[in-house]
């Protein structure tokens, strides 16, 4: 598109071109925002992937703003397949497993981050827990905010 820029660059003159680049951007004074973050509530084990909880959890409510919904991490967590989903294909779905329990997640928005899991055995997930109701049908899910290659 007509915004596009681009640019060619030995190797050899990578590191030099980074330095210059930070001295002008210090040189018109830029402010570069800090990167976003994840306010964790807890790690979740295996045997708190439940109905359980996310029953527990309704005492929060009501959730919005000053009251955020809690996010949760699993780590080291089983990949055990992806694909994109919806109409367009813009969303991702997660299946994992997560010591004996297997778990369906959802990232919205996010089919674009399919290829981060390519040749992936094990991944960091922060969520929300929650219950996916379809068509009559309830089933536990994890609603994805970011993930990473497994700790």
């Amino acid at each position: 598109h007509s915004g596009a820029a681009g640019l060619s660059l030995h190797r050899d003159r990578l590191e030099e071109f980074s330095e210059s680049l930070a001295d002008l951007m210090m040189a018109v004074d830029v402010e570069i925002p800090e990167p976003p973050s994840l306010d964790i509530a807890a790690d979740l084990a295996p045997e708190s992937v439940s109905v359980d909880t996310v029953r527990a959890l309704k005492c929060l409510e009501p959730l919005g703003q000053g009251n955020e919904t809690p996010l949760f991490r699993i780590n080291g967590a089983r990949l055990l397949q992806y694909s994109t989903m919806g109409a367009s294909n813009d969303h991702l779905r997660v299946t994992i497993r997560h010591g004996d329990r297997q778990l369906e997640c959802v990232f919205w928005n996010a089919a674009h981050r399919s290829g981060e899991l390519t040749e992936r055995r094990s991944l960091d997930l922060v969520g929300t827990l929650g219950i996916n109701t379809w068509r009559d049908s309830s089933r536990l899910q994890f609603e994805l905010k970011d993930f990473r290659m497994g700790s």
